[in-house]
């Protein structure tokens, strides 16, 4: 086993190098940053010094995480998951800085720990989760800046809106790992432009689903649009084709909520696959379909496992019949997807089908609700969504000598967002027309049915790639950009 090791990160260091592996990392607010930890620990980031006011909870919060992490990474980690008392991780802070504090939520003790990372020179990063009645938001802050932005929480915190909270931490963990390799070969060179303007708050999701604004952190944060949301409840039987980056953590995020899974895939699981896919190192060589399966057994859900390539409409048009499939999500990432979406369409079961481009920097998501509206076969391939990025590294060795590339270096926090964002949707299909979300509506009856995201910003000589302009932007394409249409 440990030899397998060597592979685990294989697929990640193209991009970040080693240096994750090196950081140090104060974090506040553990309930909350546990899916942080969990991405930031998925590209090399194991060095964490968690602070505590001494609720039970955190103490709890960080025994499941780190069993969770040691599963998923084993050895390849180097897992170093400490929780102190604040007066002691508030010393540790000012005595021996780490690379960056994470401050989630308002939280005691959180200005003093603003100003201790300030004294020592360490950058921080303040996430804001959203909340019923307030949008996501973030600041970046650096050593010699006003850091006076928590005020500590009297009484309960209001609970978080899980899926818009599961759709932003990937950006966040983003922007933290891009604080942590400044001044390294693997910096982001968008988000250093950003903050050298003095951008440095973001906002998610305020005035619609998809939005994303960078201000300044003296601007005030946006007006917040109040909406429904849909309720949370378990519906609907809902198959997955793909169980790679994307199909196998949005199995994960949908399992609490769906009365049925079909899972559908043919591969089993390689040394590689742990670092960005649900999967655990005990599942290594085992069928996807089954080490799903069982691992989310445990949320008391129906869940099929069906060791198969779909390949065909006449296999699809059985597995909705027989399984009573009221939704899907289609994520294999190869041309097997029309046929999988023909057959969907033609049973008139809402569909997603969703993949990454290169390097998992940008993503797609096409919906077709049924038999209305435009079909996958419509839209993929039609539209026009502004110029391309450049080949990668990895793309131009893969068509020269230097032999074929199975696939392409990115990490969870790129493909997680995809994944999340794919979860999201196919988790609106599966709710009937009165319970989905306005937004969500409002693109299914303009035909706006493909959006493309984008976690970077690449700039081209015909502007930037896929009209993403800034971090984290996504566009809603539709009827009127497919191409030849006035």
């Amino acid at each position: 086993m440990t030899t397998l090791f060597t592979n685990h990160f294989i697929r990640i260091l193209p991009i970040t190098g080693e240096t994750l592996q090196r950081k140090r990392v104060a974090l506040l607010g553990i309930i909350n940053a546990i899916p942080i930890v969990e991405h930031l620990a998925a590209c090399g980031v194991g060095n964490w010094a968690i602070g505590t006011t001494g609720l039970p909870a955190d103490q709890l919060a960080v025994g499941q995480l780190r069993s969770h992490l040691q599963a998923q990474h084993g050895q390849a980690l180097a897992l170093d998951l400490g929780l102190r008392p604040m007066p002691v991780w508030l010393a540790a802070l000012r005595d021996d800085p780490p690379d960056l504090l994470i401050v989630v939520g308002d939280q005691p003790g959180g200005a003093l720990a603003l100003r201790a990372a300030n004294d020592a020179g360490t950058p921080a990063l303040i996430c804001m989760p959203p909340r019923p009645d307030a949008a996501c938001w973030a600041d970046v802050v650096f050593a010699g800046q006003d850091s006076e932005c928590l005020v500590a929480q009297q009484g309960e915190a209001p609970p978080i809106s899980a899926w818009e909270w599961c759709s932003a931490v990937p950006l966040l963990g983003g922007i933290a790992r891009a604080l942590l390799l400044r001044n390294s070969p693997y910096a982001r060179p968008d988000l250093e432009a950003l903050w050298s303007r003095g951008q440095q708050r973001v906002t998610i999701g305020a005035g619609h689903a998809l939005d994303v604004m960078w201000t300044s952190r003296e601007a005030p944060i946006g007006p917040y649009t109040a909406r429904f949301q849909t309720p949370l409840a378990r519906r609907g039987a809902l198959l997955i084709a793909g169980l790679g980056s994307i199909g196998s953590v949005a199995a994960a995020l949908l399992a609490p909520w769906v009365n049925q899974l079909v899972l559908a895939d043919p591969d089993s699981v390689d040394p590689a696959n742990p670092a960005r896919q649900h999967y655990r190192l005990a599942d290594l060589g085992r069928p996807k379909v089954q080490a799903l399966q069982e691992s989310l057994a445990v949320q008391g859900l129906r869940c099929v496992a069906l060791p198969l390539a779909l390949i065909d409409e006449q296999q699809v048009d059985q597995i909705v019949r027989q399984h009573g499939i009221t939704a899907a999500l289609v994520a294999t990432g190869t041309n097997a997807d029309f046929a999988i979406a023909r057959a969907l369409r033609d049973c008139a079961v809402p569909h997603v089908v969703c993949r990454c481009y290169s390097r998992a920097r940008y993503w797609e998501a096409v919906l077709v609700d049924g038999m209305h509206g435009p079909a996958f076969d419509d839209i993929r391939g039609h539209l026009r969504y502004g110029p391309a990025p450049a080949p990668t590294a990895e793309q131009l060795a893969a068509y020269s000598d230097a032999g074929a590339l199975e696939s392409e270096p990115a990490t969870l926090l790129e493909s997680g967002w995809a994944a999340a964002w794919a979860a999201r949707l196919a988790w609106q299909l599966l709710a009937p027309a009165g319970l989905r979300e306005r937004w969500l509506l409002e693109l299914l009856e303009d035909q706006q049915t493909c959006l493309v995201g984008g976690a970077y910003v690449e700039q081209t000589s015909a502007g930037p790639a896929y009209a993403i302009d800034i971090p984290g932007r996504i566009h809603a394409w539709g009827t009127r950009q497919i191409a030849g249409a006035v």
